[in-house]
């Protein structure tokens, strides 16, 4: 009984605090008991979520956490994320729409016996960035097909020279996988002749942003072989 007693004057006090800080913060804060009951939220809620502070305690989180992502919360619950750590999940908004959520978690524990009092989540919606990042992934899906089914030979390199990216058609000129190509270095591909006037192709580009159109012989692996044999 005093130990219930002590927990819930140690639960009033952080209540108390975190209102005060966060109401108006870009961050919501909830305070859940070790079972992931809701045991308060800051009236930012109602701004960053549209979830109304009050009906929301007495509810388990876990019933506003993606189904996907409730092995996040029970981590938490279970002492297996430690206080300081960073996670992410989707929060249900009341429209039953998904917010990505990135969450600071600090379980409180009571000074006296040690035990957890609660945890304290600090959510900040990351939803934008989270749109942005697959946005920007799938067009990088959609850059890369193109470049691989392309009917033109297309090479990328980056400012060292070493291949980061060849496609189908670069490989059959070539007469390499595109697993070989790429990390070579592109004056591998070239006769010696060649060199100058790819290196002043690059030089135009690193300078002007383009270059004009320049024919360039490409060594294929067969030639180099044979080559050798000859030296020998």
């Amino acid at each position: 009984r005093e130990a219930a007693d002590r927990s819930g004057k140690v639960m009033a006090q952080i209540e108390r605090y975190y209102r005060l800080i966060s109401d108006n913060s870009s961050e919501t804060t909830f305070i859940i008991a070790h079972d992931g009951t809701i045991l308060s939220v800051s009236e930012s809620a109602r701004k960053n979520f549209g979830l109304v502070p009050f009906d929301l305690i007495g509810e388990n989180l876990e019933d506003f956490v993606h189904e996907d992502d409730q092995i996040i919360l029970r981590g938490v619950l279970g002492g297996k994320i430690r206080g300081g750590r960073k996670v992410e999940f989707r929060l249900k908004g009341p429209q039953k729409q998904w917010f990505s959520c990135e969450s600071s978690v600090s379980p409180i524990e009571d000074a006296k016996d040690g035990c957890t009092v609660c945890y304290i989540l600090n959510m900040l919606d990351v939803t934008p960035r989270k749109v942005f990042e697959l946005a920007q992934e799938r067009r990088e899906r959609i850059y890369r097909t193109l470049l691989r089914v392309s009917p033109d030979a297309i090479v990328l390199f980056d400012l060292e020279g070493d291949i980061i990216m060849a496609n189908d058609r670069a490989s059959e000129i070539v007469g390499m996988p595109r697993e070989d190509i790429i990390g070579m270095h592109y004056l591998e591909l070239l006769s010696d002749d060649q060199k100058s006037a790819a290196n002043q192709i690059r030089d135009d580009l690193l300078r002007d942003g383009f270059a004009l159109n320049r024919t360039l012989e490409l060594v294929r692996p067969e030639v180099l072989d044979l080559a050798a044999m000859d030296v020998d």
